[in-house]
């Protein structure tokens, strides 16, 4: 409103602006505990994942929550005065529930898993925890807070359709338990590819099991050495999205969120452990093989890999070699000149871009249609529910799904095409 940016402008500058803190203050968080150069390739390698660059920009809350999740992990690393942490991760706690609620609800359940994490570590070394924060209290007040926003300021829509969610996963966790059928990070592990997707697939798995090795090497140093309160938090936060990516898999309707987006949160906190697993993984071998594998060489060997692995991230190799997987931002005349073999190409880039002829469709409907009759539509995003709002002004409400096993349409319905 102020500067009359047309908001064309403020997906294209200004949100890519605020998505560009995050990697630099993660690196800034990283720092404190690597050294610089791995603490620039874990960050690198957070940008690396997809969601990041193409979906993340564009999902203007959870970018913002996401800033506001930022600046509560860096507080928790911070030597801070208890006073001064405490007030400043109120205050960023209580923006990021405004922000998004998804992202909300898992630092929720983040908060509370890490209580309990800290109990049982407690218990196990018999030590007590020097705290820098009143966790618990930060708890309770995040807690609150967030269900008296999403239940009486936010007409408990999404706290309801938390509940009914969480109910149809207690229903069918024993009966469907890593069904690709009802989960989704299942089936997309075990969907079909073509080699290139395979071969991304393997290098995103790869990261997964060097993570989970940085991971495991972590918490066992932790166990032998004096409990220190930001890396038991730290610990507690990576051992918790652990256990969602595990979820998002194993468990049915767990990944309502989308899991490229679960994936991408879970990163915030797991990056550093992939560069910490291939260390461990080289000084193993080094110690096993007598090899000279000095900590230089393990660095240039994850520049080369991930070079490699945003090459195949961003398309530029499925375009070299004109094999899909294709991005639409690099093979569109790849993608429109190949032959109907791949016609599952064709369809992904025209289901993610509006093209002009929906635009005046769109508008042509909002000017001539019969507002008491309802509208069917076939597609999503690009030719969808999308291109009717924006360019309609037609709501959500009046769009009704329409598909193969579809057979309820009014016969005095629209049917966009």
């Amino acid at each position: 409103c102020i500067t009359k940016l047309q908001i064309t402008w403020m997906y294209k500058i200004i949100f890519p602006i605020y998505a560009s803190f995050i990697p630099i203050g993660l690196y800034h968080t990283y720092s404190k505990y690597l050294s610089k150069k791995s603490s620039f390739l874990a960050s690198y390698l957070f940008i690396l994942i997809k969601p990041f660059y193409i979906i993340i920009p564009f999902l203007t809350k959870q970018l913002t929550a996401e800033i506001f999740l930022l600046l509560i992990l860096m507080l928790f690393m911070s030597k801070l005065h208890k006073f001064k942490k405490m007030l400043l991760l109120t205050i960023f706690g209580l923006s990021l529930i405004v922000s998004h609620y998804g992202t909300s609800y898992l630092v929720v359940v983040m908060m509370i898993f890490t209580v309990a994490f800290l109990k049982i570590f407690e218990m196990l070394k018999k030590e007590k925890i020097n705290y820098d924060v009143k966790i618990k209290s930060y708890m309770i007040l995040y807690m609150i807070f967030t269900l008296g926003w999403y239940i009486y300021i936010s007409n408990s829509t999404s706290f309801a359709s938390l509940v009914s969610i969480g109910n149809t996963i207690a229903h069918s966790i024993f009966n469907e338990f890593s069904n690709p059928e009802y989960s989704r990070g299942a089936y997309i592990l075990t969907k079909q590819s073509p080699l290139l997707g395979r071969l991304s697939k393997c290098m995103y798995l790869t990261i997964s099991g060097l993570m989970l090795v940085g991971h495991l090497k972590i918490l066992f140093d932790i166990l032998k050495s004096k409990l220190n309160f930001n890396l038991l938090i730290y610990l507690a936060f990576s051992t918790y999205w652990l256990c969602i990516l595990t979820a998002a898999v194993a468990v049915p309707f767990f990944a309502v969120m989308n899991p490229y987006r679960l994936y991408h949160l879970a990163f915030f906190i797991l990056a550093p452990f992939s560069i910490i697993g291939t260390i461990f993984i080289f000084n193993s071998i080094k110690k096993i093989r007598m090899v000279d594998v000095g900590y230089n060489k393990v660095l240039r060997f994850l520049t080369i890999f991930f070079t490699f692995f945003m090459l195949l991230n961003t398309g530029f190799v499925s375009e070299i070699l004109k094999q899909p997987p294709y991005s639409r931002y690099l093979s569109e005349s790849t993608i429109l000149n190949q032959n109907n073999n791949v016609i599952n190409e064709t369809g992904a880039f025209y289901s993610g871009i509006i093209e002009t002829h929906d635009m005046f469709s769109a508008k042509w409907i909002k000017n001539y249609k019969n507002n008491s009759i309802n509208i069917y539509n076939t597609l999503g995003w690009g030719q969808g529910n999308a291109v009717l709002m924006a360019y309609g002004h037609i709501s959500p409400k009046n769009i009704y799904p329409i598909h193969e096993q579809t057979t309820n349409v009014n016969k005095d319905g629209y049917i966009y095409l």
